[in-house]
């Protein structure tokens, strides 16, 4: 499953969990800008996110559980759970030039 960023603040996590738009914004901002108009890794990322705050022993269960259902509505996840590859690390194996090139072609 490829991601924006696997690394998540807990602190900054912390301060977003008060609203599902607060949310939202906190992990779409982890996926780099110029890759947000893909849904599958707006919506990877936000499944991690979801795994994060599942562990936040701070917020009750129930509120966990509300807040996760609003949060993670309508969202559908790409690619096998068990590997999470952070954008970044795949750019270190692959042309950007290219990968800009084929973005652009795909817009037209």
């Amino acid at each position: 499953m490829i991601v924006g960023s696997k690394n998540i603040n807990k602190s900054e996590l912390a301060k977003c969990v008060s609203s599902v738009s607060k949310l939202i914004e906190y992990s779409d901002s982890l996926v780099p800008e110029y890759l947000r108009y893909r849904k599958e890794i707006l919506f990877n990322q936000r499944y991690i996110v979801a795994l994060a705050i599942r562990e936040m022993q701070s917020i009750s269960y129930n509120d966990r559980v509300a807040l996760l259902d609003n949060f993670l509505r309508d969202t559908y996840i790409t690619g096998v759970v068990d590997r999470i590859y952070d954008i970044e690390d795949l750019f270190d194996y692959v042309d950007k030039e290219e990968v800009e090139r084929i973005r652009d072609n795909e817009e037209k």
